[in-house]
């Protein structure tokens, strides 16, 4: 699958060396133009009370790290570095919205989110201005933390 973020319509994306991380991280998560190649793409992993795992195209999943990227606008960044979906930073509760999108709930109780110019140095490397945090409280009348589930084939 892949997951669209519903305020500008960009997509979820493992990205490699793209952000400068306080520890040796190489996969952070930005968003990206498409769907269609294997670093947008996502496999859920069911794991426990309701909670899901996301698992890159590299084999590893993604994980809320807290104070990973340098200068951060926020504490708690994307990044894809662990290899087990029962570590509880990896996991994530889907909510249901009344719009039809999805929100995503991490183990912090914040919820996963789009996040403009908060990595400077996705910015300086040309990457992107949008990263994606942990930084909302409430989704539900912020866009840019819902998702729409893309089915991929």
């Amino acid at each position: 699958m892949a997951l669209q973020v519903a305020d500008t319509g960009k997509f979820m994306a493992r990205c490699r060396d793209c952000q400068s991380t306080v520890v040796p991280i190489p996969g952070t998560v930005t968003l990206r133009d498409g769907y269609n190649v294997g670093h947008t793409q996502f496999t859920v992993v069911p794991v426990s009370a309701g909670k899901i795992a996301l698992k890159a195209d590299i084999g590893q999943y993604v994980a809320r790290c807290n104070g990973c990227i340098v200068d951060g606008a926020t504490r708690d960044f994307l990044v894809i570095r662990k290899d087990d979906p029962n570590n509880p930073n990896v996991q994530f509760t889907p909510e249901l919205l009344p719009n039809g999108n999805y929100a995503l709930k991490s183990n912090s109780g914040q919820y996963v989110a789009r996040c403009n110019g908060c990595s400077p140095t996705a910015s300086a490397r040309g990457v992107t201005q949008d990263t994606v945090t942990v930084h909302v409280d409430n989704p539900t009348s912020k866009l840019h933390a819902q998702w729409k589930i893309i089915p991929v084939r």
